[in-house]
This record gives structure tokens, C-alpha cells and sequence, in this order.
């Protein structure tokens, strides 16, 4: 579609959504139609529910390790925070909460349990490692982690983040589950 092709899109929303679209879309110095656009078209590149996702863009995730699965994901549910997805090989689990979300990640065991800051990639990781690059950030290789993709980056003083692209295909499809 060519940058000027547009067409009206008629739609009927409850008037504390639209007003909350408005809010946000102004903070955002965006046109609300730009706004709505970048919202369905995340919506629908992503149907997981990673909510407002565009490619470029990255979100904090803070990732447990964690010696007892079951207990964490109790923990969790306790919190209020739902289950979106569970590595087939039980060792990663990721609940989502209305404004943001939590990783657990296996430990081994005898590592000491401990929370680190990570980001999700809502695009290939590439393009961003290479915005990293070109700002002076060192960044490790890509690697493929068995839940999708993931970078390390060496950010300001130092400080040592992972940023993960995940492969929805290798989880178990928590929107399905019953042991929510």
C-alpha cells in the first residue's frame, strides 16, 4: 500500500477505550488513526497478546530464576499474574499481569536464585543490534536458545541485559490450558 492509500474504518468501541486510545495516542505525539493502526497491526502480527508490540520496539522483562518451578508459578498466580506460556521443556514460563509480565526461568541447582532485567525484542533482534552497535553498546552474538533467539548487550557502566526474541512455536499454548 502506498504511504498516501487509506481507507475509513468504522468502528464501534466503549467510550472509556476510546478515550484511553485518545490519552495515549497524544502522549505518544501520535494521530490517533496512526495510534489504532499500530495497534492492530501488532495485534495482528502477534496474536499471542503481547498488547501494542511494533517492531523496533522492546519491553523490560524481568526474569526469575527460580530452583522450584511449580512453587514460582504458584507464587505468581498468587500475584495476580496469569499464565501466557510455558516452554515445552518446563524450564521457562512466562505470566503477563495488565501492565506487564514476568519471566521464570529454570535454575540450576546450585545456583543461587536471583532476578535479572531483560527485554523482549517485538521484531528480529538484528535490526536492534545493530541500532546497539551503531550507539556504541557492544553486543554478543545471536543466539538460538531453544525458546527463540537472544542477545546479550553491554549497556551503560557496564551492565550486562539479555534481550530475547521468542519463538511462540516452541511453548506449549497457555491460552489453551486449563491449569491456569
Amino acid at each position: 500500500m502506498a504511504s498516501g492509500d487509506k481507507q475509513q474504518f468504522n468502528v464501534y468501541l466503549p467510550p472509556e477505550l476510546v478515550r484511553a486510545a485518545k490519552k495515549v495516542s497524544l502522549e505518544q505525539g501520535q494521530s490517533l488513526s496512526a495510534f489504532v493502526a499500530d495497534a492492530l497491526r501488532a495485534h495482528v502480527q502477534m496474536p499471542t497478546g503481547r498488547p501494542f508490540a511494533v517492531d523496533g520496539q522492546v519491553s523490560p522483562l524481568p526474569i526469575m530464576f527460580v530452583r522450584d518451578m511449580r512453587t514460582a508459578l504458584v507464587f505468581c498466580r498468587a500475584l495476580g499474574l496469569r499464565l501466557r506460556a510455558r516452554s515445552r521443556n518446563g524450564r521457562w514460563a512466562e505470566l503477563t499481569g495488565p501492565d506487564g509480565g514476568v519471566g521464570l526461568h529454570d535454575a540450576d541447582r546450585d545456583d543461587e536464585p536471583r532476578t535479572e532485567l531483560a527485554f523482549v525484542s517485538h521484531g528480529p533482534l538484528e535490526p536492534l543490534v545493530q541500532r546497539l552497535t551503531a550507539a556504541g553498546f557492544t553486543c554478543q552474538d545471536i543466539i538460538d536458545e531453544g525458546f527463540g533467539y537472544s542477545v546479550i548487550v553491554h549497556g551503560p557502566d557496564g551492565m550486562r541485559f539479555q534481550v530475547n526474541e521468542f519463538d511462540d512455536a516452541t511453548y506449549d499454548n497457555a491460552s489453551t490450558r486449563t491449569d491456569r
